[in-house]
């Protein structure tokens, strides 16, 4: 039996996704959406993201099953029992032909105690484990609304490289595969395959774990009688006559209290990090630290007290930051109005903050991510170094507009061995949005290093 994953990222944003949670099945890469359209997954050529759909496809080419709106929590348990409750199997002799497909969209693991990162994200993500594939009883399909159905090629690069033309569909039977199987193992090649560490620029909040029992009683007879180890207040004063005892600690990423990696410092300057992360901990209880940049290279993985298999990150000291959003859009707005200052100052200096406030808040709960992808970078580092963001607001409050949308792409222009992407903010106005122009500002951020850098100026035009 093939597994196979589908999504409309691109080959090194898979690859970075499946060497981070350990993907034993191949992930494909359908950039130019002819796949995810051919499926239904997708409303348009142009959409962002594919829907959450497992089509279950048997050996003589024909969907057998099609799960939509599929709620990743109870997934794999709703598909299982359809493979074992249905009352006809495929013979064994025929498995290898048979492929189970999902389109994927972009997804944070959950974290359910005791399980690993790769059970949940294959639960997330709609793959099954390795069971006989049943069908359901003849004559019975069930398949949703979906307008055409068409078979897809592959080549080993794991692009679409060609569709077989669609079946019609009818009101007397839902659309089906006629021809052969056309998704075959030997002509899929994972995203995995020749993978380099991957580079990671991740947002969140700190934390810290013992990975097992005896690692914290430990440090905790260490800490001496009557000591907590899990008050941080009570860890930092430990740690800091003892600053040896920070390698022995997992210091863990979160992202919502959910551990996304951990951060293993290494090298000559593993002490400078590790001191680095004593004060972003020390900053979150006493200052108000609501977040962290932290970016490197995933070289492994670690397992937390609860179970769960998260990467391992060697930060980056240089790219290691804290801050707290009311600071940050401070940082970027200036000092506010002097007591001196008119109204007109105070106001337009607070809708200044609000907006670049507003902005930041957008890209760490609407736009949160796990830092892995050149464009979830690009987009992470923008929020991080917002010095062009406030160009940008400034000249869009001037017009009275407000931001829309906020988007990433693939810059056509880039520096020679670099890998640039736009950082796009759409901006209409509330008041007339029919009737006048949105504008769009765009600027570029290069992700080729493992500390990304704005390039070139913000630059900005009219769209209808």
């Amino acid at each position: 039996m093939q597994i196979l994953g589908v999504s409309t990222d691109s080959v090194e944003a898979n690859a970075a996704f499946a060497q981070t949670y350990a993907f034993p099945f191949p992930l494909l890469s359908d950039t130019t959406r002819e796949i995810c359209m051919a499926y239904g997954a997708c409303s348009s050529p142009n959409a962002a993201q594919a829907e959450r759909i497992t089509y279950v496809i048997g050996p003589d080419g024909k969907i057998i099953r099609v799960f939509e709106h599929v709620v990743a929590e109870s997934h794999v348990d709703e598909l299982l029992t359809f493979l074992s409750t249905s009352t006809r199997s495929i013979p064994p002799d025929t498995l290898s032909t048979t492929a189970l497909i999902s389109h994927m969209c972009s997804c944070n693991p959950t974290t359910d105690t005791g399980r690993t990162a790769l059970d949940q994200q294959q639960e997330v993500n709609h793959v099954h484990v390795s069971e006989s594939m049943p069908t359901e009883p003849e004559g019975v399909i069930s398949q949703p609304s979906v307008a055409a159905v068409q078979a897809a090629e592959f080549t080993p690069t794991g692009q679409a490289a060609a569709l077989s033309p669609p079946m019609a569909s009818t009101a007397q039977a839902p659309p089906i595969l006629e021809s052969t199987p056309s998704i075959l193992p030997a002509q899929v090649h994972s995203a995995q395959d020749g993978m380099t560490p991957s580079m990671v620029y991740a947002l969140g909040a700190l934390s810290y774990d013992f990975g097992t029992e005896a690692r914290r009683d430990s440090i905790m007879q260490h800490m001496g009688a009557g000591a907590n180890p899990h008050d941080p207040q009570q860890l930092l004063a430990y740690l800091e006559n003892n600053p040896w005892d920070a390698a022995a600690i997992l210091w863990t990423l979160n992202s919502d209290a959910t551990p996304i990696y951990v951060i293993q410092p290494q090298g000559p300057f593993a002490s400078d990090a590790y001191r680095r992360l004593r004060e972003f901990l020390k900053e979150q209880l006493t200052e108000g630290v609501e977040r962290v940049s932290i970016a490197g290279l995933i070289v492994g993985q670690a397992r937390l007290f609860s179970g769960l298999v998260v990467p391992v990150i060697s930060p980056a000291l240089r790219c290691m930051y804290s801050w707290t959003t009311a600071a940050l859009a401070q940082a970027v707005c200036g000092d506010p109005p002097s007591d001196t200052a008119t109204s007109d100052e105070y106001e337009a200096y607070g809708q200044r903050s609000e907006a670049v406030g507003n902005f930041l808040e957008r890209v760490y709960h609407e736009l949160r991510n796990l830092g892995l992808s050149p464009q979830e970078r690009a987009i992470n580092y923008a929020a991080t170094n917002a010095l062009n963001v406030e160009r940008v607001f400034e000249s869009a409050l001037r017009e009275e507009m407000e931001l829309d949308a906020i988007e990433v792409e693939r810059s056509p222009i880039c520096r020679p061995d670099s890998d640039c992407w736009d950082v796009k903010l759409t901006f209409f106005d509330p008041r007339h949005q029919f009737e006048r122009a949105r504008r769009v500002y765009r600027f570029t951020v290069d992700v080729s290093d493992v500390c990304p850098v704005t390039v070139g100026m913000v630059r900005s035009w009219s769209v209808r």
